[in-house]
C-alpha cells in the first residue's frame, strides 16, 4: 500500500512532468513557428530576387542586342525589353526607375537616328556620319556598363 506522504510525491512529480511536457511542447510549437517564419522570408527574398534578375537580365539583353546589331534596334527585341521591365518600379527604387527611363529615353533618340538614316539612304544621300555612329556606339556601351552598378544593390543574396 501507498503511503500518503508517497502518494503526495507521485501526485506532485506527476504535476511537474505534465507542466514540464506543456513547457516543451510550447517551446517546440514556438521553435516551429520561428522556423517557418525564418523560412518564409527566406523564399520572399528568393522570389523578390528572382523577379529583380528577370528585369536585370532583360536589359543586359536587349543592350547586347542593339551591341550586337551596331546600334539597330529590333522591334521584337525592343517589345519583349518594355514588357520584361514593366514590373520594375514595384520591385526597385528610383535609382533603377532612372536607369530604365534612361535607357528607354536613349532608344528613342536611337530610334530617330535610324529613321534620319533610313530618310536619307532613301534619298540618296549619304549616311550618318562616322561620328555619330562612334557617339551611338560608345552611349549605348556606357548605359550598358552601368547595369552592374546600378542593379548591384539589388541584386546581393545575403542574410539578415
Amino acid at each position: 500500500m501507498i503511503s500518503s506522504d508517497e502518494k503526495a510525491t507521485i501526485e506532485a512529480v506527476a504535476a511537474v512532468a505534465s507542466a514540464a511536457s506543456a513547457i516543451i511542447a510550447l517551446a517546440i510549437a514556438v521553435w516551429v513557428f520561428i522556423e517557418q517564419n525564418r523560412l518564409q522570408r527566406q523564399q520572399l527574398r528568393q522570389d523578390l530576387f528572382d523577379k529583380r534578375f528577370a528585369v536585370y537580365a532583360a536589359v543586359e539583353t536587349f543592350m547586347m542586342s542593339i551591341i550586337q546589331s551596331d546600334t539597330i534596334i529590333n522591334m521584337n527585341d525592343h517589345r519583349k525589353f518594355l514588357y520584361a521591365i514593366e514590373p520594375a518600379e514595384f520591385l526597385f527604387g528610383a535609382d533603377v526607375a532612372a536607369y530604365l527611363r534612361e535607357i528607354r529615353e536613349f532608344i528613342a533618340v536611337l530610334s530617330e537616328r535610324q529613321q534620319a538614316e533610313i530618310t536619307q539612304n532613301s534619298c540618296g544621300e549619304d549616311a550618318l556620319p562616322l561620328s555619330t555612329a562612334r557617339t551611338t556606339i560608345i552611349e549605348t556601351m556606357a548605359l550598358y556598363e552601368r547595369r552592374n552598378q546600378v542593379f548591384r544593390p539589388y541584386l546581393l543574396i545575403h542574410d539578415e
